[in-house]
């Protein structure tokens, strides 16, 4: 339930009051000297950034590139993993192949079960 403050206009004196939002309005037409006071927001923030910098902790970092280990072709491993030559080049004709593959499904063209056009 949440907690609100209220002011007497009269004195300034200030105190806490534990009731719903219903009950509140009531409460405050109840006592006409009363006003609600914002005494501040509540701290949800804790920090900004990316999911790979959060918090900069080694387990988290350590996790991230377990994960990345696992499924190397992912987004997650081609921006935390260490990326070999070779494997840069494949990633790229792995890319290259997918977007034929693609365009010729799209124009309808076959294509062979050993990947090679048929003509």
């Amino acid at each position: 339930m949440p907690t609100y403050t209220l002011e007497d206009k009269e004195t300034g004196e200030q105190h806490d009051v534990l009731m719903t939002w219903d009950d509140l309005q009531e409460y405050k037409k109840g006592n006409p000297n009363l006003k609600q006071v914002i005494t501040g927001g509540p701290a949800i923030v804790g920090g900004v950034g990316n999911r790979t910098g959060l918090g900069q902790s080694g387990g988290f970092n350590e996790m991230l590139s377990k994960v990345a280990d696992a499924h190397p072709r992912s987004e997650l491993g081609k921006s935390v993993r260490r990326r070999s030559a070779k494997e840069v080049k494949t990633d790229e004709i792995v890319d290259k192949h997918v977007k034929i593959q693609q365009r010729m499904k799209k124009e309808g063209k076959p294509l062979s079960g050993k990947g090679k056009l048929i003509k």
